[in-house]
């Protein structure tokens, strides 16, 4: 299961994602309403946003803040996985979707919090990493079960 590949992060990954959800959880709404909005215009439907704004780096950041593990997380996010699947998106529409999220990502940090733009996009790309395989395997799952 990919949430096993969140035991193998260092101890010092996990601390720098929680440390990012306490930095982001003043702009937090900010981030969510902005996304919500690009992805509406992107088409995507209300079942589409809600899947797609619970697997961003960011909510992976506020969960793991709120005291939640990655493992959890990366168990909501092959749960949204399957779903989007079964609602007809394809693979590279989440990440697409996932990369609208990073300019807005990019460009809130830059406005609020200048000097953590490195260690933002570094904490991101290694969620990206870990959110796309888990995303794969949700998809198989799905493809195995058709």
């Amino acid at each position: 299961m990919p949430a096993d590949a969140a035991t193998v992060l260092s101890q010092q990954l996990l601390e720098q994602i929680r440390r990012i959800g306490r930095l982001l959880a003043p702009v937090r709404q900010k981030l969510d309403r902005i996304y919500v909005q690009k992805i509406k215009d992107l088409g995507h439907t209300p079942d589409r946003r809600d899947l797609l704004g619970a697997i961003t780096p960011a909510a992976a950041a506020a969960h793991m803040a709120s005291g939640g593990t990655l493992a959890s997380f990366l168990e909501h996010v092959e749960y949204s996985g399957r779903r989007l699947a079964k609602l007809g998106l394809a693979p590279p529409e989440i990440v697409a979707a996932l990369r609208e999220f990073d300019g807005i990502l990019d460009t809130v940090v830059a406005e609020h919090h200048p000097g953590e733009v490195e260690t933002v996009a570094w904490v991101r790309n290694q969620l990206h990493f870990l959110v796309i395989l888990t995303l794969n395997h949700a998809f198989y799952q799905v493809r195995e079960a058709e």
